[in-house]
């Protein structure tokens, strides 16, 4: 399978998206994430190192268990859709989305097409007042769109984060 070649010497931890969440029980996507030894996280936690790390499924797909960004220290959040950053009001998590690929298709920096929630923040880093953060990334895979029966991905290139937790 896809994740048989994962092996980064530390938890992997994994939040379903959209395309990747089961209707009515998991996903073959789901099945090879816990076949592999990697940790499920649908509206779940899970601390490694001092760091809590609280993974929800697609807004568009499943309820989103809000409750588990909130309490004391601070939580490293995998949401798959980028604009539900807003409605977290918790003070001390970090977001990090994709969903939007970046705009997938663009047109001199812009996106010609957003997905549902994915449209007020498509790409990069976002800061609220209270110092919460947002991270968009680009991905690594694409949307299914056909034009000319061709599968399309137009910018930006693929990206993965890389993220490095320092104590303070």
């Amino acid at each position: 399978g896809f994740f048989a070649h994962w092996s980064p010497g530390c938890p992997t931890l994994y939040a379903p998206g959209n395309h990747d969440t089961g209707w009515g029980g998991p996903s073959w996507v789901e099945r090879q994430v816990r076949a592999h030894g990697m940790i499920l996280l649908r509206n779940a936690r899970e601390s490694w190192n001092g760091i809590t790390f609280v993974g929800l499924p697609s807004a568009l797909c499943a309820r989103q268990r809000l409750d588990l960004v909130q309490g004391a220290g601070f939580k490293l959040l995998l949401a798959h859709e980028p604009d539900t950053w807003d409605w977290t009001l918790a003070k001390d998590f970090v977001q990090l989305a994709g969903h939007t690929h970046g705009g997938q298709v663009r047109c001199f920096g812009r996106p010609l097409c957003l997905p549902t929630l994915g449209t007020r923040h498509p790409l990069g880093e976002y800061h609220r007042e209270d110092g919460v953060r947002l991270l968009v990334s680009a991905g690594i895979s694409f949307a299914a769109a056909i034009v000319a029966i061709v599968l399309v991905r137009v910018s930006p290139a693929v990206e993965k984060a890389h993220i490095e937790a320092v104590a303070a």
